[in-house]
């Protein structure tokens, strides 16, 4: 614990000392109190910028989503080709939710409380969710299938790969799911998966022929 806080920015230390605390002990060990106590303040420090728990598990979540953002498009820039971009946006969720569990759990389970209110983490999740969406555009695009863009495919695409994700979050917990192939085959095919199945819909959607990627 530290003696006193000295760093200024106590909005951005307490989100920081919220997320440690997050994914080294739990959701069920994240308070105000006990992040007050690792950022070294006052129990009524935070009162300003998070009045309760719930607002300040928004904010967390909001920095995930910020996250996964910055990764998606690092992860778009080492490509050109519309659909190595598509794979890479989706590769970036999946690994993203197994490599950070309780954070993408935060971000998408029903920890948050009147989560349309929240704005911050609402216009975080939206941007996060466009970057899909302008991946899905480019992919329909140079397949010849921009008459057929919509928020449908979209979300069916995304669908898809949260369902894998979530099952290698470990949420919703139930009987375990027997594994036939390691995780990184499994996550390629999935994605493949996707992506026929956008291309086959979309071109169904504009009655249209496919063509090979």
């Amino acid at each position: 614990m530290r003696k006193s806080y000295h760093h200024g920015n106590l909005r951005a230390e307490l989100i920081r000392c919220g997320r440690e605390i997050l994914e080294r002990d739990g959701i069920q060990n994240l308070s105000l109190r006990a992040v007050t106590r690792a950022a070294g303040v006052s129990h009524g420090a935070p009162r300003n910028e998070f009045p309760d728990l719930n607002s300040l598990l928004a904010a967390i979540a909001a920095e995930g989503f910020e996250e996964l953002i910055a990764l998606r498009q690092a992860a778009m820039s080492r490509h050109r080709a519309p659909t190595r971009r598509l794979v890479a946006v989706l590769s970036c969720y999946i690994e993203f939710a197994a490599g950070r569990p309780d954070l993408f759990w935060l971000m998408y389970g029903p920890h948050i409380q009147d989560r349309q209110e929240q704005n911050v983490l609402i216009d975080a999740s939206r941007r996060s969710y466009g970057v899909l969406e302008q991946a899905v555009v480019a992919y329909l695009d140079a397949m010849g299938l921009a008459g057929a863009r919509n928020q449908e495919l979209v979300q069916c695409t995304w669908s898809t790969v949260h369902g894998m994700a979530m099952l290698f979050n470990g949420r919703p917990l139930g009987p375990n799911i027997p594994t036939a192939m390691p995780f990184d085959r499994w996550k390629d095919t999935v994605i493949e998966f996707a992506i026929a199945g956008l291309q086959q819909r979309a071109a169904l959607s504009a009655r249209l022929p496919t063509r090979n990627a």
